[in-house]
């Protein structure tokens, strides 16, 4: 859930995972509802590796004018859900005049106090963003954490009937979720002018391909350095930055070809800089992994407002409407990733500017924070 952005630098610090692609897009969900009502935050961040730490509570407001609260975590699997569902509670009780609760993720704690809640004011709305399924979420390497997630699915599951409606990524997840029956809409994902600030910016001389994201093998990023290492061309680079377990093959490719540039984790403001700057953003996930049909990779809008061609697989989850504006990975290997990059940079330069040109328009025009979000406040309308 969404953290307190004076905080971000304090998780750094502690080495500490956190979602930021899922951050960025509630910070989005939250801008866009701001222009029709007021919101009040009550978040849980979703922090791992505090080694029995403390992240502290603390008071924050979202836009100057809200009085929010960041709920303590200690990072003790088991017992931080019971506290956090606690601590939910005990502040969302103090509320008198909710006409609506907006949860994101398939959080029990928070659903567990937005039920409670319920039962106190059978008027009140339930509303659930869904971003991933939890079965396709990440796994541990642990019996005990395996059990605790097998738990936290079946009391997710317990207290969906107080649900009211779904807003989700992709329409198939519908099919996997307790409760089929009851309203939903589909918000495959949010541009956000506060959330990204994407200003114009020169291009950098070279052909210059960018990921940014997650670094794992399952999500292509070893094909995508196999093809790069076959292109014969010494004004390529490939710059990578995010976090994962191929840092470690990254590190070792990048010693050996110097146009391979790991920049390490990023601060989003410089990573959105960056995208703008380069020449391709490529996204290699490949599309027959079951959870694709799942769920709607985030970094799909980033890449396209950016104004720079995208270049990615054709994922089930991706409405037709994006088409136009995308390259495709035809042949998903290494050898159809390095030909589909040889053929984008055989077109004009200004071709492919004017390409990505019209992708970021697409996004501008139809994927704004107050646009997407009002179907989220029709939905809610619509079950009074």
């Amino acid at each position: 859930m969404l953290c307190p952005k004076d905080r971000l630098p304090e998780i750094k610090s502690k080495n500490s995972y956190f979602d930021f692609p899922g951050n960025v897009f509630q910070q989005a969900v939250i801008d866009g509802l701001d222009k029709y009502s007021s919101v009040t935050i009550i978040s849980a961040p979703n922090i791992k590796g505090l080694k029995g730490r403390i992240f502290k509570s603390s008071i924050f407001s979202h836009n100057n004018l809200s009085c929010d609260i960041c709920l303590p975590i200690f990072d003790v699997p088991g017992l931080k859900e019971i506290i956090s569902a606690w601590n939910f509670w005990l502040e969302l009780k103090k509320f008198k005049d909710i006409d609506s609760i907006i949860i994101y993720s398939t959080s029990f704690p928070a659903l567990y106090a937005a039920s409670k809640f319920k039962k106190r004011n059978p008027h009140v709305k339930i509303i659930n963003i869904i971003t991933d399924l939890p079965e396709f979420m990440s796994t541990g390497n642990s019996y005990i954490y395996e059990t605790l997630k097998s738990v936290g699915i079946k009391l997710y599951n317990i207290y969906s009937k107080y649900i009211d409606g779904y807003v989700l990524l992709a329409p198939k997840m519908i099919e996997r979720l307790p409760c089929r029956n009851i309203p939903w809409i589909q918000l495959e994902g949010i541009y956000s002018n506060t959330s990204y600030k994407i200003t114009p910016q020169s291009k950098l001389k070279g052909k210059l391909i960018m990921y940014s994201g997650a670094l794992e093998a399952k999500y292509g990023i070893i094909d995508l350095l196999d093809a790069f290492s076959m292109l014969n061309d010494n004004e390529y680079r490939l710059y990578l930055c995010g976090s994962g377990s191929a840092i470690d093959i990254i590190k070792q490719r990048a010693s050996n070809d110097s146009r391979i540039i790991y920049l390490g984790v990023l601060d989003h403001s410089k990573v959105i800089e960056l995208q703008s700057e380069v020449s391709l953003l490529v996204n290699p996930r490949p599309s027959k992994d079951e959870y694709t049909i799942y769920s709607f990779p985030s970094k799909t809008i980033e890449y396209m407002a950016s104004g720079t061609p995208v270049l990615m697989t054709r994922l089930k989850c991706l409405p037709k409407e994006y088409y136009p504006y995308l390259y495709f990975i035809e042949t998903e290997t290494s050898i159809g990733i390095r030909d589909k990059i040889i053929e984008i940079f055989e077109k004009p330069e200004i071709e492919r500017n004017a390409f990505g040109h019209r992708a970021s328009e697409f996004i501008l025009n139809n994927k704004t924070a107050s646009i997407q979000v009002q179907k989220i406040i029709s939905l809610i309308k619509n079950l009074k």
